[in-house]
């Protein structure tokens, strides 16, 4: 698809075809995991099929053999999932704990680029098109959501912005935990993801949901009472455990079995179904099982879920944030 490119000084975001950057983009991620965990395995998720026209580009120009300076941004769009975040962004820079103001410019840059370029690049085979002027940025580090931010907020763009604290979480390792007696580890039953969708802090699809890896505790009569899922973008996501339950370590439970079918391998087949780079046997697995991490993303001082995420092996990294951008009131 023939796209303009969007500038920003020197800097220009150019389209990658799909294929490419499940290979060439994956690989120079794959150089910076976990940090680049969140783009990785958004790039390589299922759902990207070619009827949705997601958007996937760089600072640098599509090639097999790329020569990206050292500090390339790397971008993947699905605007027409209205409801849900649409875009994840990727800068090497974004894993330093402190930026010289060279570096902060050169994030700058880059966030006023790919803004542009969301912006005025169209896409009118893609459902929905054309596009809300709201940009909704998921999973975005600190120095990038600043740069974002700073380049939105002179023109009263910035319509959303949450702090959550980022953890990663290595697949390698032991995630069990004991299910009190009188449960058991199931399915998500496709009957009950209304619960899901009604009790999730952030916006889900039903169809979204059942791409997803995930696995639900269920009573003895067979209703939902915990669940978990693997987001599409690697992330441990939509972790709920209804209250009338909580107390019994059902949370750690569920988390932990969905991480333990995640690292042997159970949920392989959720791949795409095409050939191509995501086909289930060359190890470009979406949804950290072929990075080897999963990250999980906690509300700021929601202290119950940091101890879960601790428990499954979880460290410690930064802060996310989500950030909606009124494209059209930037100038």
């Amino acid at each position: 698809m023939d796209t303009p490119e969007a500038i920003a000084g020197a800097v220009a975001f150019h389209s990658w075809p799909q294929d490419l950057a499940q290979t060439v983009l994956i690989s120079l991620l794959q150089d910076h995991l976990p940090h680049s965990n969140p783009l990785y395995n958004r790039i390589l998720a299922p759902q990207n099929t070619p009827s949705r026209h997601c958007l996937f580009a760089a600072t640098f120009p599509p090639s097999t053999s790329p020569n990206p300076s050292s500090t390339p941004t790397i971008l993947f769009a699905d605007r027409s999932r209205h409801t849900e975040a649409q875009i994840w962004l990727f800068n090497p820079l974004t894993a330093l704990s402190s930026l010289s103001t060279t570096q902060s410019d050169t994030l700058n840059a880059h966030a006023k680029a790919a803004i542009a370029f969301l912006r005025d690049t169209p896409v009118p085979a893609a459902p929905g098109w054309p596009f809300l002027p709201l940009l909704k940025f998921g999973c975005i580090p600190t120095h990038l959501a600043d740069a974002i931010t700073s380049v939105a907020r002179p023109f009263d763009a910035v319509k959303h912005d949450t702090n959550w604290t980022h953890f990663n979480i290595p697949l390698a390792g032991p995630h069990a935990s004991p299910l009190p007696e009188g449960f058991k580890i199931a399915p998500v039953p496709r009957e009950q993801l209304r619960l899901v969708i009604a009790t999730s802090g952030i916006p889900r699809e039903a169809e979204t949901l059942q791409g997803l890896p995930s696995v639900a505790i269920l009573d003895d009569d067979g209703e939902m009472v915990a669940w978990a899922f693997v987001d599409v973008d690697g992330s441990l996501a939509t972790l709920f455990v209804v209250a009338e339950q909580r107390g019994k370590g059902l949370a750690k439970a569920v988390a932990g079995a969905l991480m333990g079918k995640l690292g042997r391998g159970e949920f392989r087949g959720i791949s795409g179904g095409r050939s191509g780079a995501v086909d289930g046997d060359d190890g470009l697995l979406p949804f950290g099982q072929g990075s080897g991490w999963v990250h999980s993303e906690v509300k700021e001082g929601n202290s119950r879920s940091e101890n879960v995420v601790g428990g499954l092996g979880g460290k410690r990294c930064g802060m996310s944030r989500y950030v909606f951008i009124a494209s059209d009131l930037i100038l």
